[in-house]
């Protein structure tokens, strides 16, 4: 179970080869903020054929950076980031 919690928050970090390439192509990926760069991450999903990220905070900081991604990229907050992640769990 642990091993299996560390691989779905390894793949929420959009870490380099964290990605299955055939459910990500042409989707909108779910990221979190932390450990390596978020421009980092919009490369890792656009590698990985993803076509939109959404980028939640993952601290109640809620401070937000402009910065330049390889794909269109919506940066949210925390609380947003857990809504939209409920959301996700709900509808599948």
């Amino acid at each position: 179970m642990l091993e299996l919690l560390m691989l779905l928050q390894e793949i929420q970090l959009c870490s380099v080869g964290s990605l299955d390439l055939e459910k990500v192509k042409r989707k909108i990926v779910y990221c979190l903020v932390g450990v390596n760069d978020n421009v980092e991450k919009s490369w890792v999903v656009a590698e990985a054929g993803g076509i939109v990220m959404i980028l939640a905070d993952c601290l109640s900081t809620d401070t937000l950076f402009p910065e330049t991604h390889f794909v269109l990229t919506s940066h949210v907050s925390a609380f947003d980031g857990l809504s939209i992640l409920l959301y996700i769990h709900t509808t599948k």
